[in-house]
């Protein structure tokens, strides 16, 4: 496990790899629509978030936002993905990186029903899996006995998979 986080696709080490997926998990649970995140230093990190979302991730007079930095000891700074300097940039990495994690990982065909995103895994019961978008992490999971991770729609992590899926992005699962 340790090979795959120092492996990374864009370079960063073990650390930066768990510091920006926490990161992004904090800024999840405020925001509705997909979160990205770009360690500026090691106590430093921009996070970008939907238009509709910046005000629920900063919250009043900067409360939300302010909490979230005092858990994780590190500044964070909120944008939209109009004020990202290289957008078209970013693009073509996101691109790059997804060959590298279908490589890796299981393409995977995720089901919409009305209560649950469901990803058929049947090879894999029992075992922790992470769930990727062109290679951008989304979340692990454990795989249930019946060979399936359910996320429940209406919370963050659904409807960020959910968005993969509109977006036509790959899905794609990594053991760990």
């Amino acid at each position: 496990m340790p090979l795959e986080g120092a492996g990374g696709d864009d370079g960063s080490s073990g650390v930066e790899r768990v510091a920006r997926q926490e990161i992004e998990r904090e800024i999840r649970s405020a925001a509705r629509g997909h979160v990205e995140i770009e360690l500026k230093g090691p106590n430093e990190a921009v996070a970008y978030v939907e238009d509709e979302d910046i005000s629920y991730v900063i919250g009043k007079g900067g409360g939300r936002i302010g909490k979230i930095e005092d858990r994780l000891g590190i500044d964070i700074d909120v944008r939209t993905f109009a004020d990202r300097p290289d957008a078209a940039g970013a693009g073509g990495a996101d691109g790059s990186g997804g060959g590298g994690a279908t490589a890796a990982g299981e393409v995977v065909t995720p089901e919409v029903t009305d209560r649950h995103v469901l990803i058929p895994l049947s090879d894999h019961q029992g075992e922790t899996v992470e769930v990727q978008a062109d290679g951008e992490y989304l979340f692990t999971a454990t795989v249930s006995r019946g060979g399936e991770v359910q996320v429940s729609r209406g919370s963050a992590i659904a409807e960020e998979l959910e968005a993969a899926i509109d977006r036509g992005r790959t899905v794609t699962v990594v053991p760990q």
